[in-house]
């Protein structure tokens, strides 16, 4: 994988997380509930912004390699989303910009620059996505289309929402006291390959509930997993995107 598409990757793992959320559950009774009564409680946690940005640690693993990086990551909600990738070294290795049409990546080390349709982003995701969705899915906000068939049931005293949406499996585990994803497991059934994340370390910033640590595993071709942790949190502050293309750089 070159080092441009490689950016793109990592920005695109900030939509997986996972790791295991402290079992609260123990200590309330849980009664099941339709899947349309787990939607509309999903729902009351939903929230508006216009604007986010947020600082974060990666480290991201397959069975080749393993690398940490510090990012940047800022948005601007239906429009951009921008990031940009720092070595433990703390040199800045590359830039991300995604738009509604467009993807452009920039390569540091290699000095290459890539311009790309926003199409292009389907190539390294389980699930086709608009940017919206991507937006939603970063932020840990509820995006999915609940059909007429979806099923919810208690599983290990955690609520268990599944549906099919075309090929893909959805499974959504939520805990039981103020109904946060804790768990969403993604199954292509058509070419066999599955992501899972779980939500974890909830912090309250701006009156919104935020998981501040995220963790994704590919199961695939390619295995892999990533975690993420957010910390500098910030909602609807002036944010831009700086993302300047030198002399030196060549396009491809």
């Amino acid at each position: 994988m070159n080092r441009g598409v490689f950016f793109l990757v990592v920005v695109l793992l900030f939509i997986f997380s996972c790791r295991s959320s402290k079992d609260i559950s123990k200590e309330i009774k849980i009664e099941k509930l339709s899947p349309k009564a787990l939607q509309e409680a999903l729902q009351q946690n939903d929230y508006d912004y216009q604007s986010f940005s947020a600082r974060l640690k990666i480290r991201y693993k397959t069975k080749e390699k393993s690398q940490s990086f510090t990012a940047n990551l800022r948005m601007i909600k239906d429009s951009i989303i921008w990031a940009n990738f720092t070595s433990l070294m703390g040199i800045e290795v590359g830039r991300v910009l995604i738009q509604k049409d467009s993807v452009f990546i920039l390569d540091r080390m290699d000095k290459v620059y890539y311009e790309r349709h926003y199409d292009f982003i389907e190539e390294y995701l389980p699930y086709r996505l608009s940017l919206k969705q991507v937006q939603d899915i970063l932020l840990g906000k509820f995006s999915f289309e609940i059909q007429d068939k979806a099923k919810s049931k208690i599983r290990n005293k955690q609520h268990i929402l599944s549906f099919q949406e075309d090929d893909l499996s959805i499974e959504i585990q939520i805990e039981p006291e103020h109904f946060r994803f804790q768990e969403v497991y993604l199954e292509d059934n058509l070419v066999k390959r599955s992501a899972r994340f779980i939500f974890d370390d909830y912090v309250t910033s701006d009156s919104i509930d935020f998981s501040s640590e995220r963790n994704i595993f590919f199961s695939g071709d390619k295995p892999l997993e990533t975690e993420i942790k957010f910390s500098r949190i910030k909602w609807n502050e002036p944010v831009d995107f700086p993302f300047f293309v030198g002399s030196k750089y060549e396009k491809k």
